[in-house]
């Protein structure tokens, strides 16, 4: 009976737990239906966030394809005719024999034998100061004004000394008469020869008293001409009108000596200046050094003499053109490089002094190398460019990478291929017809 009863009490218990933890069948299908629903709108998000993705990733990749526009290969078509009317022509770009050539950069300097450090004659007072720094200056162009105060012993001198001139002269005049006079008496028997021989003794010291009068005042007017003061000016002063010494007399006028730029000046109106006070540096820059460092390997390559081209970033078109002048015989012990100079023609005063600048020489033996004529090379927007022909009519713009011109010819680095044909008269007409079309995109644009 126990056992019984206790078995009928287990599977009630069982029973009773398994009807409690089981739902209806309706409502287990309510829940599938709702976790069915649940998984439908997961997924519509996520669908809806994919298509949101794609937009952006579509708008993404249509920018990118502007962007990538750009770097496509860019054309231009020309007719036929219309290359026949500016008569194109066109070459084959080829390898070449090129001189080896040597490379190295420097900066630009003075040429120390075009420059001067003026300096005043004499010890003095500033009147007037006439230029600054960095004035262009002709050669003879007053730069300032002193007053000189040794000028002014100087031309009391010489006035001193006219007149003692004039003094001698005088007193040598009496002589000369005192002793023709007494040739007359001596004959006449109205005086002694003695007296005769003091006359003609005092008629020759008058003389050389008169040498030794425009002796000295030769000195005084060579000193004036050293201070500047012209021939009329001397004159001048020599004149019997000339009275008292004016007070101008002892100003003094600083002069440049060449065609140049000041480049450096100490010198103040009311300021006292000493003969070691430097006043102006000025230099002649329409011709200019380029100094550089040459590496030891490429010594033996290099003689004065050499043509040399340089390069500047300022112009970057534009090549100048000199020769070395210089090859220093020391080897710097720490970059292990001697020194060279360029002499370089600056008429217009382009290359500024202390530019960077790369040197090109010509070195010893011969290369191959890719080259197709200058005229094919165009510059476009800061790019180097060649006009490639694809077709009768059209032609790719191509960005090349340049090196060094030989005869007419231009090395090409990179950007073309031996064998592909490149506009060379013509190249010209390609780049306007280019601009042209830009123009009326960035027009049509705007629009």
């Amino acid at each position: 009976m126990n056992i019984k009863y206790t078995l009928c009490t287990v599977v009630a218990a069982v029973m009773f737990f398994g009807a409690c933890g089981s739902k209806p069948a309706t409502d287990a299908k309510h829940d599938e239906a709702g976790h069915d629903h649940e998984k439908e709108e997961k997924k519509d998000a996520k669908t809806s966030k994919k298509d949101d993705h794609a937009d952006q990733h579509k708008g993404h990749d249509h920018a990118a394809g502007t962007h990538g526009s750009e770097d496509k290969a860019e054309h231009v078509v020309v007719e036929l005719d219309q290359q026949k009317a500016n008569r194109f022509d066109f070459a084959v770009a080829a390898e070449r024999s090129a001189s080896r050539t040597i490379q190295t950069t420097g900066t630009v300097a003075v040429n120390e034998t075009r420059i001067v450090r003026l300096r005043p004659l004499a010890r003095g007072r500033i009147s007037s100061v006439k230029v600054r720094v960095g004035d262009a200056v002709r050669k003879g162009q007053e730069l300032l004004t002193y007053d000189n105060v040794e000028l002014g012993e100087a031309v009391a001198q010489y006035r001193r000394g006219t007149a003692q001139v004039e003094r001698a002269r005088t007193e040598a005049g009496v002589a000369k008469r005192a002793l023709d006079r007494a040739r007359i008496l001596v004959d006449l028997g109205g005086i002694a020869r003695t007296e005769l021989d003091k006359r003609e003794a005092d008629a020759k010291n008058a003389e050389t008293a008169i040498e030794a009068e425009i002796a000295e005042h030769s000195l005084w007017s060579e000193k004036l001409y050293r201070f500047g003061l012209t021939k009329s000016d001397i004159d001048a002063l020599s004149s019997p009108r000339s009275g008292a010494i004016p007070r101008e007399a002892s100003i003094v006028a600083v002069k440049s000596p060449l065609d140049g730029i000041v480049l450096k000046m100490s010198a103040a109106e009311g300021e006292a200046i000493q003969l070691e006070t430097q006043l102006f540096e000025i230099a002649d820059t329409t011709t200019v050094w380029v100094q550089a460092d040459l590496y030891e390997r490429d010594l033996s390559s290099v003689k004065v003499g050499d043509l040399a081209t340089v390069l500047v970033e300022a112009y970057p078109d534009e090549k100048f053109r000199g020769r070395v002048t210089y090859i220093s015989d020391v080897v710097d012990p720490d970059s292990r490089t001697p020194k060279i100079r360029c002499e370089v023609p600056n008429p217009t005063r382009r290359l500024k002094l202390d530019m960077y600048a790369t040197i090109q020489l010509p070195g010893r033996g011969e290369r191959k190398v890719l080259m197709v004529p200058a005229a094919a090379v165009q510059k476009l927007e800061g790019r180097d460019v060649v006009f490639v022909r694809e077709e009768p009519n059209e032609f790719e713009i191509r960005a090349v990478r340049v090196g060094v011109e030989v005869q007419g010819w231009v090395e090409i680095e990179s950007g073309i291929k031996a064998g592909e044909t490149v506009a060379t008269r013509g190249s010209f007409v390609l780049k306007a017809e280019h601009l042209k079309a830009e123009l009326g995109e960035a027009g049509h644009s705007h629009d």
